[in-house]
Order: C-alpha cells, then sequence, then structure tokens
C-alpha cells in the first residue's frame, strides 16, 4: 500500500477556523482546571508503562511536544534529568510554568514553539533528547513530523493517543439536545493507524500497547459547561444547556462516568 493513503489518513480533520494559537489559548484555563483535578491515574499509568519498558530512567533529556499546561511535563521531570516542553500557546505554557513552580519543580523549561515549522538544526537539538514524548498532540499529523521526532531523539519516541472515549455526562447532552459530534479527536482511531504504519514503512518497528481506564466523575454544573464547550459549538444554546445540568446537579453535583482507551506507540531510533 502506498504511504500516501496512511500521510492523508494521518493529516485527518485537525484543520480550523482560528488559528492554533487562539484555538488553544481560549482552552487553556479549562485544560489546566482538568490538570487539578487529576486525570483518573492515567498520568501514572503511562508514566509506569514508559519506566517498565526503560524508555524513562533518571537522567534523561526528554522533550514534550505539545506540553499544554505541563500535565506530563511536570511529572517527567521527577524522574528526569531535564524536561523540555514545548507548545504553540503562550497560555498553555504559561499555566505551565506556575504548575512547575507550584510542585517545587526545578528541572523544566518552556519554550513557544510549532513543531510543524521548527527548524530543530537551528535549535541544535538534533539527537539531543533520550525521549521524544507527544500526548495527543495535533502537531504529529503529517510522515515529516513523525520524522523529526526520530530526528531529535538519541534513544526512544513515543506517542499517546485516545482512540475511544465514553462520557456519560456527554452522551446525556447529545441525547437531550439531539447533538450528533461529526468528529472527536479522542474516538479517532485512523491517526494511530496511520502513524503506525508510516514509521513500519520507514524502516522502524514500533511497538504498540494499550491502556484502559475507567474514571468515575463528579461535576459541578458550572464545571459542566466549561467541560463540555462543545455543546455550545454545536449551537446548545448557554441558558438551555445551563438549566438542563443544573436539573442534573440537584442539590449536590452531576455523577458521570468516562471510560478511555489510548493507543502507546514507542519506537527506537
Amino acid at each position: 500500500m502506498e504511504s500516501t493513503f496512511f500521510e492523508e489518513l494521518l493529516k485527518g480533520k485537525n484543520q480550523r477556523g482560528v488559528s492554533a494559537e487562539a484555538f488553544w489559548d481560549g482552552r487553556a484555563e479549562q485544560f489546566n482546571s482538568n490538570v487539578q483535578k487529576g486525570g483518573g491515574g492515567q498520568v501514572e499509568a503511562l508514566i509506569s508503562v514508559l519506566k517498565a519498558n526503560k524508555l524513562l530512567k533518571a537522567g534523561d533529556s526528554v522533550l514534550d511536544i505539545g506540553c499544554g499546561t505541563g500535565r506530563y511535563t511536570v511529572e517527567f521531570a521527577k524522574v528526569a534529568g531535564e524536561v523540555t516542553g514545548i507548545d504553540v500557546s503562550s497560555k498553555m505554557l504559561e499555566y505551565a510554568a506556575e504548575n512547575s513552580s507550584r510542585e517545587n519543580v526545578k528541572n523544566t523549561r518552556y519554550i513557544k514553539l510549532d513543531w510543524g515549522t521548527a527548524d530543530f538544526k537551528e535549535l541544535g537539538w538534533e539527537k539531543s533528547f533520550d525521549l521524544v514524548f507527544a500526548s495527543m498532540c495535533p502537531g504529529i499529523d503529517s510522515r515529516r513530523a513523525l520524522e523529526k521526532m526520530s530526528e531529535v531523539s538519541r534513544g526512544h519516541c513515543f506517542i499517546s493517543r485516545t482512540i475511544q472515549r465514553k462520557d456519560s455526562i456527554a452522551d446525556a447532552l447529545s441525547e437531550h439536545f439531539g447533538i450528533e459530534r461529526k468528529y472527536d479527536p479522542h474516538n479517532d482511531r485512523d491517526k494511530v493507524c496511520a502513524m503506525f504504519n508510516l514509521l513500519w514503512m520507514s524502516g522502524y518497528s514500533p511497538e504498540i500497547t494499550y491502556l484502559n481506564m475507567k474514571q468515575d466523575i463528579e461535576l459541578t454544573a458550572e464545571e459542566a459547561m466549561g467541560h463540555h464547550g462543545w455543546a455550545l459549538e454545536a449551537g446548545v444554546r448557554e441558558d438551555e444547556m445551563k438549566a438542563f445540568l443544573l436539573e442534573k446537579q440537584g442539590d449536590k453535583v452531576i455523577k458521570g462516568v468516562v471510560c478511555s482507551s489510548t493507543a502507546l506507540i514507542y519506537w527506537k531510533v
């Protein structure tokens, strides 16, 4: 099969009507709030996989592509020697720096950088990192983006992508308001298929495993409004959505369940 098929599959549906920086700046506060609440053990489980496969070790130099508010960066820094987090969003990076400071982590650095256009040779990053990591990063959307990961690594590369996610609160919103979600990056198996095959065609021997998680969640109506902003983008009126969520909340909180399956792809360079 021609690689162009998988290149188109990887490119997927990342196109947006606003700049990437503006898009992620607008979501930074909610992302950071989610980080503060924890992810139901997913970060810890992923780090356990890294350690078990000797991909994250004491003294390592790590690059976190699309680091966001530092969800993984900060935790990596508690093990590694130095961790560099890059992101296109200034606001995400501001929160990431605050989170490093809050955790008293001093071996992180954050750089505003677009992986798609970054010149790693100019940065002096060729073969500079023991581990190059990307989790749900929209910037890993081309064969070249994958190649660049390998070119700046002197050890391993690792990609985390959620391929299936079911959220009972999201389902309730969709059913009540008749929303048909056209695309959800957390329910996209195609990108993982494309990544694996492009790496294979490039001569690597990628390995893949999966994390299956179930998390009980509790949100106030206000928190649920922020967490499920996609419903507003789909055309639901804010007052109607809030009324529905307040009814669900009652005197306490909205209880829900999130089940997810995440593909973990890693390869040695």
